[in-house]
């Protein structure tokens, strides 16, 4: 299926770290997106000094100088997917990280599909994720 790849920040540092299923994932998608929250989690990352920083650092700029890929802004609608998503998991008595109802929010905005590792999304009935991103862990 043709749609929008989403990556979650740890779906990023797989992508640099040659990760053959993601890459997999990746020959199928009209685009590759990565959500502002997820973005900012990167970045918060990168910001040491250390040799491994900056090199994630110039693979991230790299892979956002690619064709057809972007980082996902926050907007209106992304606040009311948040809500739905929130109010889902309140009712059910789940927690995940916000950062992560955000990153599963901008993923349902754009009608795209999540590359993650973290198995909490799960929780997110309504959320599209490459499940197979998990046999992995």
């Amino acid at each position: 299926m043709n749609m929008p790849l989403v990556l979650d920040s740890n779906a990023v540092i797989s992508l640099f770290e040659g990760d053959d299923e993601l890459e997999r994932a990746l020959m199928g998608a009209s685009s590759l997106l990565i959500p502002a929250v997820a973005y900012g989690e990167i970045l918060a990352g990168i910001e040491s000094p250390t040799r491994r920083a900056r090199q994630t650092a110039e693979a991230l700029e790299g892979l956002l100088a690619t064709p057809d890929t972007e980082v996902l802004p926050v907007t209106q609608a992304t606040a009311r997917y948040y809500s739905k998503i929130y109010n889902h998991l309140k009712k059910a008595g789940t927690k995940i990280p916000i950062a992560d109802v955000w990153i599963a929010a901008a993923t349902m905005e754009c009608g795209g599909r999540l590359f993650t590792r973290d198995r909490h999304f799960l929780a997110i009935p309504m959320l599209d994720l490459v499940e197979s991103a998990f046999d992995e862990i």
